[in-house]
């Protein structure tokens, strides 16, 4: 209805059933989508506006001030849409260029009632950019990393392949939809299975919220299964139970080496103090300690470590099923190929080097910025990754450091601080 058809949408606020709505309108209905980091300060949210070109603003209720900061100092924006009107706390100002999601949504279903298909028959044309993500960073800096349709169907289409996942299976959605880590695995992924996506109440319901939906599946960042992790071996300590468990681990590790597997069973209580259906764990965006895998692969828990980068839409590679060596963040998922630019002249395994990514999952390149994507996009296709790492003999992928934070010694040894 508002004639946005083509143009750059930004969509700010907590994780929400609407924020995904407004997402996948804005994709499907072949805009840009620019998903901005709800915890910015309201000038960086202004400078992100401005920079990603939007016509169209949609926030939460509670980013009602960083609207209208975008709407005193931009006059590029022309409609801004609340996600849920009746839970603002200060009432919105009288203008028609504000409305609630609500009204726009009856406005659209009486018009295709009426007839009116261009929505829904929009042509979608799956080179054409579709999201607009910049990553973090002060707005000075940040890059505003430009994916098409195909870049992330393509990296749907490839995990799919190395995950189980059931229909009707829950998921518990913790990290900021923003990310692409969160917006293509937690909602594309999870629609492509037919799993149910619950979002949580916050971290300090998480025991509550694992309980009471009977979550199956959980990605998260390294931080979020360390205090899990951490949470749990307190309370085996508390309850003197610490050696026992050392002690069925081992056990039950023997067994399965037979093929008994009596993981859930015998550490039930655990799994109980979890929600008792957690089957699935994936973490990505940083190194895991392995000993936190161990212990979830332990118990019956799949544990995989993952990679990727926004750029790369943003799976890489991840563990799987048939191959997960600990401390390793998998091997490249199909369709995707991993090399390692490295300055060793007989290269075997264990050769390190800086990550260097190449796939269908690949960016089209950086908003408006040539420079910098000449940089890192080579003319043969291959992206440099920026991370610097090595593949071991069964082909997964170990992280090292970042390029940037090398530190070559005197005589020519590199060292990183990570």
């Amino acid at each position: 209805a508002m004639g946005l058809g083509k143009s750059h949408i930004v969509i700010v606020g907590a994780n929400s059933y609407e924020w995904v709505v407004a997402h996948h309108a804005v994709v499907g209905g072949v805009g840009v989508s620019v998903p901005l980091d709800r915890q910015l300060p309201e000038q960086e949210v202004v400078n992100l506006t401005r920079r990603g070109q939007a016509a169209a603003f949609i926030f939460h209720p509670k980013h009602l001030p960083a609207a209208l900061a975008v709407d005193r100092e931009l006059s590029g924006v022309r409609h801004f849409i609340c996600m849920d009107p009746e839970r603002l706390e200060a009432p919105m100002p009288e203008d028609p260029r504000f409305v609630g999601m609500d009204s726009l949504i009856k406005q659209g279903l009486s018009r295709i009632a009426s007839g009116d298909r261009s929505f829904v028959d929009a042509k979608i044309d799956p080179e054409e950019m579709c999201s607009l993500l910049f990553t973090s960073g002060t707005t000075a800096n940040s890059k505003g990393v430009m994916l098409n349709h195909r870049n992330i169907c393509a990296n749907v289409y490839s995990s799919v392949r190395v995950l189980e996942i059931g229909r009707g299976d829950r998921y518990l959605s913790i990290l900021p939809l923003h990310h692409t880590f969160e917006n293509t695995v937690g909602v594309y992924i999870m629609t492509y299975y037919g799993a149910t996506i619950c979002f949580t109440d916050g971290l300090r319901y998480l025991t509550d919220n694992l309980k009471e939906w009977k979550i199956n599946v959980m990605l998260g960042v390294p931080l979020l299964f360390e205090n899990i992790y951490r949470q749990i071996r307190k309370n085996l300590e508390k309850t003197g139970k610490e050696a026992l468990v050392k002690h069925m681990l081992r056990l039950t590790g023997l067994l399965r080496k037979v093929g008994i597997d009596v993981r859930r069973k015998i550490f039930h209580q655990i799994h109980e103090a979890l929600g008792g259906n957690i089957t699935l764990c994936v973490s990505g965006a940083a190194a895991l300690d392995e000993e936190v895998v161990r212990f979830f692969d332990g118990i019956g828990i799949d544990f995989f470590c993952g990679y990727g980068l926004t750029e790369t839409s943003p799976v890489a590679c991840c563990g799987n099923r048939f191959v997960n060596a600990f401390g390793s963040v998998g091997q490249p998922i199909p369709d995707v190929e991993i090399a390692i630019d490295t300055e060793e002249t007989e290269p075997g395994p264990q050769a390190f080097g800086e990550i260097l990514i190449k796939g269908p999952n690949v960016m089209l390149g950086y908003y408006q910025n040539p420079e910098d994507t000449a940089e890192v996009l080579q003319p043969d296709g291959w992206f440099r990754s920026g991370d610097i790492g090595y593949l071991d003999k069964k082909g997964c992928v170990h992280i090292t450091g970042r390029l940037k934070s090398m530190i070559v010694l005197t005589n020519g040894k590199k060292a990183f601080p990570e």
